[in-house]
């Protein structure tokens, strides 16, 4: 899932302890310029970030002044949220992904056992091997849908 660029903004303002100095001065004029070693790491362009910036005023969630921008407490607070929020997704899916499998693996093993009590032979090893290649087929698709990102 892509980042709003207001976000990678503000992000970027919070991992700086919520205090930055977006200028810095060129020369002995007095002349200002963006402080490319905050803006480098956002990886937007100067628009993308004039913007943001903007956005983020206007749904105060930031502090401009001469000298710097510093987050509001609302802006600690979306921040804040956001992360929460994503950690907590990431456990449910976990969650579910465990619920699956040992769901899954209950059934097999109760036909396992009822196989092997009526007959023996090659019936447990080949629900065995079923199960393993269903499971093996649900981690799979759970890792191609992103399910197992916990990152996101």
């Amino acid at each position: 899932m892509t980042k709003p660029n207001w976000y990678i903004v503000l992000e970027q303002f919070y991992e700086a302890d919520g205090r930055v100095d977006i200028w810095e001065r060129t020369d002995d004029e007095g002349r200002f310029k963006p402080n490319n070693e905050f803006w480098s790491e956002t990886e937007l362009n100067a628009n993308e970030l004039s913007d943001a910036v903007r956005y983020l005023e206007d749904a105060k969630l930031i502090d401009t002044g001469f000298n710097g921008v510093s987050l509001t407490n609302d802006g600690f607070k979306a921040v804040y949220e956001r992360r929460s929020t994503r950690t907590q997704t990431g456990l449910n899916r976990a969650l579910v992904a465990l619920t699956l499998i040992l769901a899954l693996g209950t059934v097999v093993q109760t036909a396992i056992e009822v196989a092997s009590q009526s007959e023996p032979g090659y019936l447990p090893i080949l629900l065995l091997a079923g199960e393993t290649l269903i499971f093996g087929a649900i981690y799979s698709e759970m890792y191609r849908r992103g399910l197992l990102d916990f990152d996101d």
